[in-house]
């Protein structure tokens, strides 16, 4: 008989890539490579965004994200994206964001 798998919980991926992308960031800041270090930080930002509204909605993976966000919207919501812009759009999930402790 086959067991059914639990799903994969992608937040911990998403986490730790924020963490990578803030680490890399930094240095290359250190070493004064500011478009870098201005576009590996915009990609931390994007990766800590997804990661606090997986977690506030409970939710182990971007699809999940997706079907969550649409039903409370009413449309359809893709979070495969890197606009920072159109991920801040979703208001109540970043409440969360913005008391939480940050990343890093």
């Amino acid at each position: 008989m086959l067991r059914e798998r639990a799903p994969r919980d992608g937040r911990s991926g998403i986490r730790k890539a924020a963490e990578r992308r803030r680490e890399d960031a930094q240095k290359l800041l250190e070493q004064e490579r500011w478009t870098g270090s201005i576009y590996l930080h915009g990609y931390w930002v994007e990766c800590t965004m997804k990661f606090r509204l997986m977690d506030h909605f409970n939710v182990l993976n971007l699809d999940a994200l997706d079907a969550v966000l649409s039903a409370r919207s009413g449309r359809l919501v893709i979070t495969r994206t890197h606009s920072i812009a159109y991920l801040s759009t979703f208001h109540e999930g970043l409440r969360a964001l913005r008391e939480a402790t940050p990343i890093g």
